[in-house]
């Protein structure tokens, strides 16, 4: 038969590529030769060997007939090798299907159908060959085997890349991430190219030769390059631990579980008595070591040795050293290392030196490498170490520190009104007669001016350090300038959220609010109507009939006053307060407001009896807390469930004191050993699976549609929880509901004193009313002289004054809404009484948080009147006024 480039040159690549098989194999036996993924790529290796050989002579026979028998009789290595591919992965990336009761199982399922295929593939898929590219070319007959075969090999493989990519993205480690990384890609290389040359342009019968075993090759090398770069399948990590350890002084020796040794490096081994490597490793640990210290390791007392080691001899110069045991778990890689010192007084001398001298290398690469700012004096005061973080943070440059003196250099960059430098001298020089002010040994923050004037907050640690010549300094600041910038964006997004959150929950009831405050509108216009329609019909009736009207029409004003001062206190920026006030009367109250406002298949119950409950802090911030989980029960029962499920059902909420047991404050370390009030809401709507519920309180986290919620409801009944000093618990389970539990501090109860309600008050005089609005305007002047007062009125602030300035001495008081259009009515009282000292005057105002923010108004006798009010509390105003003046 001719030379072709098949029986030429194949043949030797092939032999080539069997030696490099083989090579692997040997270097994965030699680096661990008990460890089970070795053994494994041990035989895939070999198999793969045999492969080569037999394709070498395939390649170069000119008889159809050997060729033939060449193929059947290793068509079973072609079987046999995804599944040892697939086996070998699970066991280096530690499947634990490999440790369980179902491993022998399991290996049977993998190995069963490829030894199936070792009689099936020779037997009934080969055919004569057929001389292509060159040589006698295998030919497969395209039948039900043969596809059997093509899956099975696809899916090991394919399996076995996944495995290894998943490993990757998921390491222990970063060495570990790039082993199992370039696993997978020689994996996913080999298999796609011997798929495409042996399977599919075999089937179709190209004319290309079958080189499955070269790509295979590629597998190897990869396996070989992770062996060498990575450490791959090695005892120990990589070539540079190693490296690292055999440069030790001190000795190290590696042992297997029956105490042989594996590895050494130079000094143990001739500490040992051996002379090279290779004569260490046919020893045992009780070649080395006296029989009772072989004894006790054996044991296994040794593994759980004293930290600072045993004191034996070792080899059989009888070495004095300190031994130190470690063991090493694991199948992969049992055994135990031996760590040794060399006692004999000259190695000591010798590591002593040795240890001071790369102590001081280490100090300096720390110090160069901190990003802290790091100060060193000595033991007169004098600047010895200023690291390159300290330039930048002060802008003095290491030239001009070092030898200056440290309280120098400190007062240098002190801002204007601070420590004086004598103070700073005195101060600092204390630390070195052996004093320790209160500045040391804690960490403070204080502002600096840089050189270049600029402003700097710098965290500082100061300490004292006894040295055999005396006590030097150290300092190690940090500058925290761009955290204090942070700490300002962060509060002031944090308020704006706060009140985008507050508008969110009343943008959330809207539809609610609105449909109750027609209800009450229509409440107020139908008694209204009432009453007028018997006034023009001329029906005959006492004032006694007109109580139901009259009672219908209060009823629907308190009511809406009430709701009114609810939004305020939900949607109004302020400081928080702190009083004490009752959780039980907030409770009612935000419920009284929901219930007119969430949907209507939602019903809102109120366990009966509540407790008393009074707690410290601010109310407004609880009522918010409140609303936000009526309003997250409200969505997990209507708009979270899915199209087509009923929705709708009871929110449960209740109060009971509850006492902390051991369990819950194990559980929740930011619980006090005290007394709590526990508020609860308890929903049935779709729950929160376990697996967020740890989220479900994070800012701007929300299970809902991003364009129905912020994300901030949750988070902001934990944020206002823990202000109070409580905590919150979630119970939910999917598809039963949520409990919401807040735990707030019990306090006690305010004593408050009862007052009778006090007759309405009547006068006499000429009283300024000034409203920018007519209807208030209006009501003030009918209450007013129906309280017997006559008055005059005013639309404005401008107009206000002049009426005033007109008849200055003829008034009795002055009625003025704060919110006059053109004048504040405050500024308007104040030019009213420079010209009048003395004048009564009632401030209204319809907006609550107003009247808080003007507490400076009370010193100067100003009486406050909050919009709606009844005549009596008109009166009751107007009396203060006069009273006050």
């Amino acid at each position: 038969m001719a030379a072709t480039f098949a029986n030429v040159w194949l043949s030797r690549f092939a032999l080539l590529a069997g030696a490099i098989f083989a090579y692997c194999a040997w270097l994965v036996y030699s680096l661990d030769r008990e460890s089970k993924s070795n053994r494994i790529a041990l035989m895939f290796n070999v198999v793969f060997a045999l492969w080569a050989g037999a394709a070498s002579f395939w390649y170069g026979t000119s008889a159809p007939s050997t060729a033939l028998l060449l193929y059947r009789c290793m068509a079973w290595t072609w079987c046999v090798f995804p599944p040892l591919i697939l086996h070998f992965t699970m066991r280096v990336v530690g499947s634990q299907v490999l440790e369980g009761r179902w491993r022998p199982a399991f290996l049977a399922c993998l190995y069963t159908p490829s030894a199936a295929l070792s009689v099936l593939v020779p037997a009934v898929v080969l055919a004569d060959p057929v001389f292509r590219g060159g040589y006698w070319m295998l030919a497969i007959r395209p039948n039900a085997a043969y596809f059997i075969f093509v899956i099975h090999y696809f899916i090991l493989i394919l399996a076995a890349v996944v495995l290894a990519y998943f490993s990757s993205a998921r390491p222990d480690s970063r060495r570990s991430g790039k082993r199992f990384a370039l696993l997978g890609w020689s994996y996913l290389t080999a298999g796609l190219l011997g798929f495409v040359t042996d399977t599919v342009f075999l089937y179709l019968g190209m004319d290309f030769p079958n080189m499955a075993i070269f790509w295979i090759l590629i597998l190897s090398i990869g396996m070989i390059v992770a062996m060498r770069r990575y450490g791959f399948l090695s005892i120990l990590p990589a070539r540079e631990a190693l490296s690292v350890l055999e440069s030790l002084a001190e000795f190290v020796v590696y042992l297997n579980d029956s105490g042989r040794v594996i590895w050494a490096n130079p000094s143990a081994v001739s500490a040992i008595g051996a002379s090279s490597l290779r004569q260490a490793r046919k020893m045992a640990i009780g070649d080395f070591l006296p029989p009772d210290m072989t004894a006790r390791i054996a044991s296994g007392s040794g593994a759980r040795s004293d930290p600072r080691g045993f004191r034996t001899s070792l080899g059989p110069e009888g070495i004095p050293a300190s031994l130190r045991v470690h063991p090493v778990p694991g199948d992969e890689t049992g055994g135990m290392v031996m760590t040794a010192i060399d006692l004999r007084p000259e190695f000591a001398t010798a590591r002593t030196e040795r240890r001071l001298a790369d102590a001081g290398l280490l100090m300096d690469e720390f110090m160069a490498r901190s990003l802290d700012g790091i100060v060193l004096t000595d033991t007169e005061g004098r600047v010895v170490r200023w690291n390159q973080p300290m330039v930048a943070m002060t802008g003095i440059g290491a030239d001009e520190a070092i030898g200056a003196f440290y309280w120098d250099l400190r007062s240098s960059v002190e801002p204007e009104g601070g420590k004086t430098p004598e103070r700073l001298r005195k101060s600092i020089a204390s630390v070195f007669t052996g004093h320790e002010p209160p500045w040391t040994r804690r960490i403070l923050e204080t502002v600096i001016l840089r050189r270049d004037g600029s402003k700097r907050f710098v965290q500082n640690d100061s300490f004292p350090i006894p040295m055999a010549e005396g006590i030097i300094l150290a300092t190690i600041a940090r500058d925290v300038t761009e955290d204090h910038r942070l700490a300002e964006e962060n509060i002031e997004r944090i308020r704006k959220d706060d009140h985008a959150q507050k508008m969110e929950a009343v943008g959330t009831l809207s539809g609610g609010i609105a449909h109750d405050f027609n209800n009450t509108l229509a409440g107020i216009m139908g008694a209204t109507s009432l009453l007028r329609l018997r006034m023009e019909t001329g029906e005959s009736f006492k004032p006694g009939d007109m109580s139901r009207e009259l009672e219908i029409i209060e009823r629907a004003t308190h009511r809406a006053a009430s709701s009114v001062k609810r939004l305020l206190t939900l949607t109004r920026k302020r400081t928080p307060e702190s009083a004490v006030f009752r959780l039980d009367e907030t409770l009612t109250r935000v419920v009284e407001f929901a219930e007119r406002s969430v949907d209507q298949s939602v019903r809102i119950e109120k366990r009966s009896g509540l407790p008393e409950a009074y707690v410290s802090g601010d109310a407004g911030q609880v009522e918010q807390l409140i609303l936000n989980l009526v309003i997250n029960a409200e969505h997990a029962m209507t708009t979270m469930w899915p199209e087509g499920h009923n929705r709708g059902g009871t929110v449960s909420v209740g109060i009971q004191p509850f006492r902390p047991g051991r369990t819950f404050l194990s559980a929740n370390p930011e619980a006090e050993d005290q007394e709590y009030w526990a508020l609860s809401v308890l929903d049935e709507g779709v729950g929160i699976p376990r697996h967020i519920q740890n989220r479900i309180f994070d800012p701007f986290y929300t299970t809902k549609p991003h364009d129905s919620s912020s994300g901030l409801g949750l988070a902001m009944v934990q944020a206002i929880a823990r202000q109070h000093g409580g905590l919150v618990e979630l119970r939910s389970e999917p598809g039963a509901g949520a409990e919401f539990t807040v735990y707030l501090p019990r306090a006690l109860a305010e004593t408050s004193t009862a007052t009778d309600t006090a007759p309405t008050h009547r006068g006499e005089g000429l009283v300024l009313v000034a409203d920018d609005d007519d209807l208030p305007l209006e009501t003030a002047v009918v209450m007013l002289e129906a309280l017997g007062y006559k008055t005059a009125t005013a639309s404005g602030g401008v107009e206000a004054l002049r009426l005033f300035d007109e008849r200055r001495t003829e008034w009795r008081a002055a009625v003025l809404d704060l919110r006059l259009g053109d004048m504040s009515g405050d500024a308007v009282a104040v030019r009213m009484r420079q010209s009048r000292p003395g004048l009564p005057v009632v401030l209204a105002s319809g907006l609550h948080d107003e009247a808080a923010d003007l507490s400076f108004l009370i010193e100067t006798s100003f009486s406050l009147l909050r919009k709606p009010y009844t005549v009596t509390e008109f009166g009751g105003a107007l009396e203060a006024a006069i009273g006050l003046n």
